[in-house]
């Protein structure tokens, strides 16, 4: 599998994550506030990490209340533009150095491509299992959000 094909996969995955997340938010009795600005954050940052590797500067703040219907379409586009951009793709491309300011701490920083796509997908299940854990006595049963539930096949 070649690193475009299994960043393809990890953002189609990303998708499915979140159109499950969503629907699990909106059944959701009475969902914490909190939650729902996670949602929001992780299309956020998402947008913003994408748009730092294309090289445009076009920036979101981090934390922004949306519904969750606009979460959701900002995560659909975004996912979009990614797969795009991992289309075109060579694999000296990943190894490209991105320049960026940090948002902790205000410093200079410099990250390659392929760390910035590997944070993407991890800074998102990092939010998505507090989201899951703030869903508790809200929701039943629980959303299983992996990449083991979207990869696998169940045999029985």
């Amino acid at each position: 599998m070649s690193i475009q094909s299994h960043f393809k996969r990890q953002f189609e995955s990303e998708l499915w994550i979140a159109e499950s997340l969503a629907s699990a938010l909106k059944q959701a009795n009475e969902p914490e506030p909190r939650s729902l600005l996670l949602f929001s954050h992780i299309a956020a940052a998402h947008h913003n990490w994408l748009n730092r590797i294309v090289g445009e500067t076009s920036m979101l703040k981090p934390f922004e209340e949306r519904t969750i219907d606009e979460a959701l379409e900002l995560y659909r586009n975004v996912i979009a533009n990614a797969i795009a951009f991992l289309q075109q793709t060579t694999e000296a491309d990943f190894e490209k150095e991105i320049v960026f300011t940090s948002g902790i701490d205000g410093s200079q920083r410099s990250m390659k491509v392929g760390d910035i796509l590997t944070h993407m997908v991890t800074h998102g299940y990092y939010h998505r299992g507090q989201i899951v854990a703030q869903l508790k006595g809200k929701l039943e049963p629980l959303p299983l959000l992996t990449h083991i539930i979207f990869t696998s096949k169940r045999l029985d």
